[in-house]
C-alpha cells in the first residue's frame, strides 16, 4: 500500500493520545516500524503514515524532543512528551463527540489543517461551556 501525503486527523489524534498515555517524567514513547509492540492505537496505520504524521505534529509544535532515525529501512522514533500546545489540543478533542463535531465542521469549511482543527476544537469547547454556564468565553 502506498501512503499519499495527506493529513489524516484521526492518525494525529491517535498519536497524541498515545504519547499522552505513555510518556512520564522518566518514560518516552518509542515507535519501531519493525516491531509488533507499538502503541495499540497506532497499529492500524502503515509506517509511512505514522512517520509523516509524527513529523507534522512535531512541526506544528504538539510534541517535545522527537528523534527519528532509520537503520536498514527500519524507523526508530522516540518522543519525549506532548508540548503545552499538544496537551491543550488533545484535551479539547479527547471526547469522541467533540472530535467528531470538530472534524465535521472542518470538512464543511474545507480545511483539515492542524491549526484549523485546533481552532475549531477550541470553539466547540467554548460553545459547550457557554451553553452550560451562560458565560461567554469567545
Amino acid at each position: 500500500m502506498v501512503f499519499k501525503m495527506k493529513l489524516n486527523p484521526d492518525c494525529v489524534r491517535d498519536i497524541l493520545l498515545s504519547v499522552e498515555s505513555i510518556c512520564t517524567c522518566n518514560r518516552i514513547m518509542n515507535y519501531n516500524s519493525d516491531s509488533e509492540d507499538n502503541p495499540k492505537l497506532l497499529r492500524k496505520y502503515p509506517c509511512d503514515e505514522i512517520v509523516y504524521h509524527i513529523q507534522q505534529c512535531d512541526k506544528h509544535g504538539f510534541l517535545v524532543d522527537v528523534n527519528i532515525r532509520i537503520e536498514d529501512e527500519v524507523y526508530y522514533i522516540n518522543i519525549k512528551d506532548l508540548s503545552p500546545r499538544g496537551h491543550a489540543f488533545i484535551a479539547n478533542i479527547r471526547e469522541d463527540d467533540i472530535w467528531n463535531e470538530t472534524k465535521s465542521i472542518a470538512e464543511k469549511v474545507g480545511s483539515l489543517s492542524l491549526p484549523i482543527l485546533a481552532q475549531i476544537a477550541e470553539n466547540v469547547i467554548a460553545e459547550r461551556i457557554e451553553s452550560q454556564t451562560n458565560l461567554n468565553y469567545q
